[in-house]
């Protein structure tokens, strides 16, 4: 008999650790602990984590660390989006904390879709409308 897997997601909303900023982290860890607690989920997928950064040292996701400390998921094996130095971005990280080993990760930007272009939207898209002269009607053909 196979054991079912279980996963959740959560969209955080910008989880920081800013001065002033309301609701507090502490306030928020005090609403979502208890929920992850219940989950007792496997895999944990995480969208819109914000990476903190602190003096000499590299951008990391603590105010992440701190929601998942004294709980079970801290020990959990933790991926997530990388900048080209290989930290955390400083907003809207995706993360994904599991149970079992993350044997790969890989981020794919653009690789399978042309990005994305800008073209000025006008009822007239290829050809500039046609100039009416002053005081000339405009003509229908």
């Amino acid at each position: 008999m196979s054991t079912p897997l279980r996963i959740a997601t959560f969209n955080l909303e910008n989880l920081d650790d800013k001065p002033g900023e309301r609701p507090s982290l502490a306030e928020r860890i005090a609403v979502l602990r208890p929920q992850l607690l219940r989950l007792r989920a496997d895999v944990l997928c995480f969208q819109e984590v914000h990476g903190q950064e602190f003096p000499g040292e590299p951008r990391k996701l603590d105010a992440l660390n701190q929601l998942l400390s004294e709980t079970p998921y801290e020990w959990f094996y933790t991926a997530h989006t990388n900048t080209t130095k290989g930290e955390p971005y400083d907003v809207r990280n995706l993360v994904v904390v599991s149970r079992y080993p993350i044997r790969e990760v890989q981020q794919i930007k653009h690789q399978y879709a042309p990005k994305p272009s800008y073209r000025k939207v006008t009822p007239f898209p290829w050809n500039p409308p046609p100039k009416i002269l002053a005081g000339s009607a405009p003509f229908c053909t």
